[in-house]
């Protein structure tokens, strides 16, 4: 629903989510088009190398755990916890290889600057390439170390986890 004023208090209830479309070079297999990561079988985490991801931040009440929102509050709210996917500081465990990640700020207020780290390396920043923006697909990757998102935007990007078995990202 995108009735004026009432959009932002409905993805924050949990409204929301990721409509994927594919094409001829963007087909959701491996093995054809442009051979990004895909679903694999769709059943099991274990072969699911799609990711949307849906972030957000909530404020929560104190004595009941519900989700609070001031609905009379149209000059943003930001929370105390933040979540991934309707879930509080979620933990996703990977394989060695590629993966596509499709990002999008679901608000309500906060802009993020998105990127990962080696543990082992708190300092750097790790590269990887963003496929997309709000436009969809780019003309071409390209290599980044980081991506910013404001409310509602999105960009979706690659990662070969190859390279770090055995470490904590």
């Amino acid at each position: 629903d995108h009735m004026l004023d009432f959009t932002a208090q409905n993805v924050y209830k949990g409204l929301a989510g990721m409509y994927l479309l594919f094409n001829e070079h963007d087909t959701g297999d491996e093995t054809t088009g442009f051979r990004l990561p895909s679903f694999g079988d769709g059943a099991s985490d274990n072969s699911n190398f799609d990711v949307p991801m849906l972030f957000s931040d909530h404020i929560y009440d104190s004595e009941s755990g519900i989700v609070a929102f001031d609905t009379f509050n149209f000059d943003g709210v930001l929370g105390d916890r933040f979540l991934v996917n309707g879930k509080v500081q979620p933990v996703m465990h990977v394989h060695p290889r590629r993966y596509r990640f499709r990002w999008l700020d679901a608000g309500p207020s906060r802009f993020y600057e998105l990127f990962f780290t080696d543990l082992n390396n708190r300092g750097g920043k790790i590269q990887f390439h963003q496929i997309s923006t709000d436009g969809n697909l780019l003309t071409r990757p390209v290599e980044v170390e980081s991506i910013r998102l404001g409310v509602a935007e999105r960009a979706d990007l690659i990662i070969d986890f190859s390279q770090y078995a055995g470490k904590t990202l």
